[in-house]
Parts: structure tokens; C-alpha cells; sequence
């Protein structure tokens, strides 16, 4: 006699069941649709006699269908997020109170599937191998779907051990859109690398102490780095070879032993970021191109720029190259030693700055710019606002007709530059008029016609400034011409003046005052 059998599932452990269906016990298979289930941790299955509901089986153990949540976590509960129980490698790692303990035994365990994401809570992760993302657990092209790796904000710190060459903390290698979030990760040669990979997404990254470089981009096009804090490497902060069309956004990359940015590629960007005091040069192009906007470069030693070109084009504008203590503005075909010289030499950064950025505390990599306005500078140690006696050059030094969108009033209706610039901790404007004459603050030489270029924060509609030259160092001026305000630029006829090796240009109105 041919005899029912039939099945059930619940997703809640046992506490519920649902049927799935019937089928000949002879048959001794049953055909289990499981779409419907869609990150399920806690799934069993029945089996029930259809003439005797007294003859049943369960299976024994939680059973995790189409999971697209893995958990990992260390040895202690205290700041996590998302675990409730330590990490064991002997869990499942698909629930919060049973997570693995180490990624890469998760990553041999299960076969991650796009869409889905790694959550590693709050803790210190010591590698002794690389944390190493493959193409076989990476995201889809196919309505650009992502895998992600999301660290925990309370801390997720992973430390590579090894400083042999190539040993990475992350490695994501022939993987496409991976994202990785609210992590720091520290040592190995290098801290985080991309091979082959592409459409990823690396945010909210702290990075510091790599043996070589901080981020390697190796033939890796579309990537986006995003809030990432490089520091404190050996070699460059971000170096990206062979590899087009990524972008640096919002960014800090500061004091690395090399170079500050790096790329050998087409179309690679760089945008409202801060690359400062590294070791060589800040911003290096090898090959290709590279756009360049809203930054802010600080060289600070001899031989070193804030831009130097090897190859390729730059594109570049909105910016302020600063550099010091015998350092140079840019490499182009030659050295430029000031602003004036990259502008001639390069045909770029005709609306850039050269001033002092008047960063908040550059020891303890503070970027903000310092503002004169109540409660106008986010200060990083205390996480609030104070304001300062001094007012950032940088604070609405963007284009007079872009959009402000993120940055809290006053925002003087233009964007401030740096990595801070258009986001909510940017820096308030000064409500005062005031005045800042840009055009050789670093020096340089003016002969025949010149462009002298300012910034005016003057309420009055319709406000005029006076131009002045000066040829012994601001003891005595003589008037060069009265324009708008807004006008922002003047053409100066120089052989109408005496030179001089002591001369000075100032901008004069009846509320403000700047020179040069």
C-alpha cells in the first residue's frame, strides 16, 4: 500500500510550524523550495506519518537557509553591537548568539553570496594570514549587488602580524564589489589591498603602521575610498597602480613615510581631501590622469611638492597647495617653487590657494579648518564645536556658483575645502566682512600683465575694493585701480610700477582689509 508522508518547517527553532507538503514515502525524497526563505539562521524540518501524527522526526540540528548575515567576534561582549555570545569557531557564525571566531574559517565554512554582509563586532583581531576576500565570495554585477564587511563603531581593529613582503590585513583579490566599513586595521606589508578587483567600496577606514603602503590598488578600476584615515605607514598612504577610474572622497593621508597619494592610471580623482606632511611628495601622478578639487596639499620639507607629475595630465583646481620650510607647490615638466610658477607651468589651479590652512591640531590629526565664528570649529578630541581666533583661508574657498548642500550655516554659500568641506563637521564661515588677497601669498615674480585673483566675504551689495601696490614692504602704497567685489580677479599692468624685490598687494575696503 502506497502511504503519505507529510513535511514542515519552522524558522523560529521549533516554537512554530508551517507545511510544506506531502509525498509518497517510497519515494524517500522531497523536493524543499526555499525561496521563500531568505536569511533564516534557525530553520528544522519534519517528517510526519499522514495516517499516524504520533510516528515523527525533526531534524536534530538549527539549520541556516539563503543566510545573508554572518557574524564574527572575539573573546569578550564588552562595546559589541551586534553579538550576543563570543565568538566560537565551532558555531555556525549566521546568528548573533552564535558567531565564529575567526573570518577566514567563516569564509571556508560558507560560501558567501552577494548581498549579503560580514558583521564583526566591536573588538582586536590579531591575523597571522591575510583576511582574504576571493572572486567566489564576491558581489554581482547584475543589479550591483555588494558584499559587505561591516566593523563595528564602537572599534573593530584588526592587526596583521606578519611583516613579511605582500602580507595584507585585507586582501581582496579578484573580488568585484566588495564594500568594507568602520574598520582599522594596522600592520602587515600592506594594510588593505585590491587586486583584480573592481566596483568596490572601502569607508569610514582607519589605517596606520603598514610596513609598505597603507592601501594597494593593483590593476582595481571604480573603487571608491571614502572617509579613510591613512597614517603613520612606511611607505604611501594610497598607492594605485595600473588601475582607472577610482576616487579618494573626504579623506586624510597624513605623515606616511613616501608619498601621500599615488595613482598610474586614467581618470583617477581625488576630492575634498587632506594629504599632509608625508615623507616625499603628497599628491604623485606616474601615468594617466588625474582630477583634483577641493583639497588641501601641505608640503613641509626641501624636495618635497604638494603635486608632482612623473606622466600624464593633471586636472586640477580649488585647492590649496601650501608648503614650507623649503618645500615646492608642484613638479610639472620642471619645479615650480609657488603657486604662481604651477599656475604658469602646469595651466592648472587657476582658483587654488597657497596659505597656512590653519588646521586644529595636526600632532593628533585634527583636520579640521579653525573658524572665528561661535561654536564654527568641530574639534575632533572632544567631539563638539568651539571656535578659535583665527579664520581658515580654506573656509569658502570653493566655487562662487557650486551648491552647498551638506555644510551647517553660516556657509557663506560656497563649499569649504579639505576633507571636511560639504559634510556636517564642516567649518562655519566668519558672518564679518572680510577680505583674503590670493594671488602670490607664497611669493613669486610678477612681470608684464598678471591676474590677481581674491576672496571677499563683504555684505553690501554692490561693494567695491581698492587695490594697492606697495614697493618697500607696506610703508608707503599707491592705488592701482577700484573694482566690484565680486569681480574676484583684476588684470595688472606691472610695467606701469616701479619693481621691486620688497613689493606687496593688498586689497582695501571701507570694513576689511587683506595683503600680500
Amino acid at each position: 500500500r502506497r502511504t503519505n508522508l507529510y513535511y514542515a518547517q519552522t524558522v523560529d527553532g521549533g516554537a512554530t510550524w508551517s507545511n510544506l507538503g506531502s509525498a509518497l514515502i517510497e519515494s524517500q525524497t522531497y523536493n524543499w523550495d526555499t525561496a521563500s526563505l531568505q536569511d533564516q539562521p534557525d530553520v528544522k524540518w519534519r517528517i510526519e506519518l499522514a495516517a499516524d501524527p504520533t510516528v515523527t522526526d525533526d531534524s536534530d540540528n538549527l539549520l541556516a537557509v539563503n543566510p545573508q548575515r554572518y557574524f564574527v567576534n572575539d573573546s569578550s561582549l564588552i562595546g559589541d553591537l551586534y553579538c550576543s555570545q563570543t565568538g566560537d569557531d565551532r558555531n555556525d557564525g549566521v546568528s548573533t548568539n552564535r558567531p565564529m571566531a575567526t573570518f577566514n574559517t567563516l569564509l571556508a565554512v560558507h560560501k558567501i553570496e552577494p548581498a549579503a554582509t560580514l558583521y564583526i563586532d566591536t573588538g582586536d583581531y590579531l591575523l597571522t594570514n591575510d583576511f582574504e576576500i576571493t572572486g567566489d565570495d564576491g558581489g554581482s554585477a547584475t543589479g550591483a549587488v555588494y558584499v559587505t564587511v561591516q566593523g563595528s563603531t564602537n572599534g573593530t581593529v584588526i592587526g596583521r602580524t606578519s611583516r613579511d613582503i605582500r602580507a595584507t590585513g585585507i586582501y581582496i583579490n579578484d573580488a568585484d564589489r566588495v564594500s568594507i566599513k568602520d574598520l582599522t586595521v594596522t600592520g602587515g606589508y600592506y594594510a588593505v589591498s585590491l587586486s583584480a578587483s573592481s566596483y568596490c567600496q572601502v569607508s569610514n577606514l582607519v589605517i596606520h603602521h603598514s610596513v609598505w603602503n597603507g592601501i594597494q590598488l593593483e590593476a582595481s578600476d571604480h573603487t571608491t575610498l571614502r572617509r579613510v584615515n591613512v597614517h603613520h605607514c612606511k611607505g604611501t598612504g594610497i598607492y594605485g597602480d595600473q588601475s582607472d577610474y577610482n576616487q579618494v572622497q573626504f579623506s586624510t593621508i597624513w605623515t606616511n613615510g613616501a608619498d601621500g597619494v599615488f595613482f598610474n592610471g586614467t581618470s583617477n580623482a581625488l576630492y575634498h581631501s587632506v594629504v599632509a606632511f608625508n615623507g616625499d611628495d603628497q599628491v604623485v601622478l606616474g601615468g594617466g590622469s588625474l582630477y583634483s578639487r577641493y583639497n588641501i596639499a601641505c608640503a613641509e620639507a626641501t624636495n618635497s611638492f604638494c603635486l608632482y607629475r612623473v606622466d600624464g595630465a593633471y586636472f586640477s583646481d580649488y585647492n590649496d597647495l601650501y608648503s614650507t620650510n623649503g618645500a615646492s607647490v608642484g613638479y610639472y615638466s620642471g619645479i615650480q617653487r609657488c603657486l604662481a610658477d604651477w599656475q604658469a607651468g602646469a595651466g592648472q589651479d587657476a582658483n587654488s590657494l597657497a596659505h597656512d590652512p590653519l588646521f586644529v591640531d595636526t600632532l593628533a590629526g585634527d583636520f579640521h579648518v579653525r573658524s572665528l565664528a561661535p561654536a564654527g570649529t568641530f574639534v575632533t578630541a572632544t567631539g563638539s564645536r568651539t571656535n578659535f581666533y583665527e579664520q581658515s583661508p580654506c573656509i569658502d574657498a570653493g566655487p562662487v556658483f557650486g551648491v552647498v548642500t551638506n555644510e551647517p550655516a553660516p556657509d557663506g554659500g560656497r563649499i569649504n575645502l579639505g576633507a571636511y568641506g560639504e559634510t556636517d563637521e564642516a567649518s562655519l564661515s566668519n558672518t564679518n566682512d572680510w577680505l583674503l588677497a590670493v594671488s602670490y601669498n607664497d611669493g613669486g615674480s610678477a612681470r608684464g600683465n598678471v591676474l590677481l585673483h581674491w576672496l571677499n566675504g563683504l555684505a553690501e551689495t554692490g561693494a567695491t575694493v581698492q587695490i594697492d601696490y606697495s614697493r618697500d614692504a607696506g610703508f608707503s602704497w599707491q592705488l592701482v585701480t577700484n573694482l566690484p567685489a565680486t569681480n574676484l580677479y583684476c588684470t595688472w599692468r606691472t610695467t606701469n610700477y616701479i619693481g621691486s624685490p620688497l613689493a606687496l598687494w593688498r586689497l582695501f575696503s571701507s570694513t576689511a582689509t587683506d595683503s600680500v
